[in-house]
């Protein structure tokens, strides 16, 4: 099947990514069998409808006048370099939601944005304030990609396709991303999972997909086409990961995943993109709701993510950080314990 590919004129130089555009209009859905969250044309979070909101919520949240004002760049300080490979199981903080996880000497990649704006388009949508840890030319291997959801701001086709032509990973992603995610992916081997559906990995790791409060939008007419999701990551030893992905607060459901998986030894949950809250809330956790969750799951160790890299709703750029670290007094939880990482800090699973 033909598809029209389009490179924007944009050069990639220091860190700078062109955009790749991909007519959309010719991609297949995802049209497998009903189940309790998909309904045949549809995915949805059975435990919680989604609260409607059309365009005057987005109209009144914009004039409400409450969006804090972010600098222009935040500069990165110098950390040590990523290793080509770990033996053991650690997370290293990219940038927004894109984080790499190295487990019995595998690289997986998280949600890989490493372009200049979460859009379609070169000059309007977010802008990046804060460059990703390293430019994509010196990550180490990548052996695996998972792409959580959709939305711009996790699913970056420039970036994917970068990777594709230099890494070769093995693609993992929730039903029906695939879509998006194949005609910037050529020579690459493509996974679809459903929610709480395993694959095997090297070295006797083992990726599951897991539920998050959450929703999917691409174009105009594609709600929810898609699924989204975060995983568990486990190896031999019995160490663990958890990725949320993005997701809302729900008790019942993080608390379950915890029971059903076992206490993860490290939990990486977002921090940013949560006001208003009468906007955000089902969609997006706070800080406070990232430290109840980090307790129901029982986590030994938290990292946070999607937050001080693009501005997407109302919050100060250093407000998440600031959130978590009342939160953690509050609850009596070092600091340690749960960190606000910047670019190029990491957690080890105990």
């Amino acid at each position: 099947m033909a598809l029209a590919l389009h490179t924007a004129a944009r050069a990639f130089n220091d860190q700078r990514t062109r955009r790749l555009n991909i007519d959309e209009s010719y991609l297949t859905y995802y049209a497998g069998p009903e189940s309790d969250h998909f309904k045949g044309t549809q995915f949805f979070n059975p435990w919680s409808p989604r609260p409607q909101k059309g365009l005057w919520d987005v109209f009144k949240w914009r004039m409400q006048g409450t969006r804090a004002e972010w600098p222009e760049e935040v500069k990165n300080e110098p950390k040590p370099p990523l290793s080509a490979h770990h033996d053991g199981l650690r997370a290293t903080y990219i940038g927004h939601a894109t984080i790499l996880v190295q487990a019995s000497g595998a690289n997986l990649l998280i949600d890989p944005v490493f372009s200049q704006r979460c859009s379609p388009f070169t000059s309007i949508g977010p802008k990046r304030v804060r460059q990703p840890f390293v430019p994509m030319e010196m990550l180490p291997k990548i052996d695996y990609v998972f792409v959580s959801h959709n939305h711009y701001d996790h699913l970056d086709q420039t970036s994917l396709a970068w990777l594709a032509r230099n890494h070769k990973p093995v693609m993992i992603t929730p039903l029906g991303n695939t879509r998006l995610i194949e005609p910037c992916a050529d020579g690459c081997s493509m996974v679809a999972l459903d929610w709480h559906q395993t694959i095997p990995l090297k070295n006797n790791l083992s990726l599951t997909v897991t539920p998050a409060q959450h929703w999917s939008r691409r174009g105009f007419n594609d709600i929810n086409r898609d699924l989204w999701g975060g995983f568990f990551l486990k190896d031999a030893a019995g160490k663990s990961l958890y990725y949320s992905s993005d997701s809302g607060f729900d008790e019942k459901l993080f608390k379950g995943l915890g029971e059903k998986y076992g206490a993860p030894g490290i939990a990486i949950l977002p921090l940013g993109a949560y006001e208003p809250r009468w906007f955000m809330k089902y969609s997006h956790m706070n800080p406070a709701e990232a430290v109840e969750i980090h307790k129901l799951m029982k986590a030994k160790k938290s990292m946070g993510f999607h937050f001080e890299t693009f501005q997407l709703t109302d919050e100060a750029i250093d407000a998440p950080r600031i959130a978590l670290g009342k939160a953690l007094a509050e609850n009596k939880i070092a600091e340690r314990d749960f960190i606000a990482p910047y670019p190029g800090d990491f957690v080890e699973a105990i």
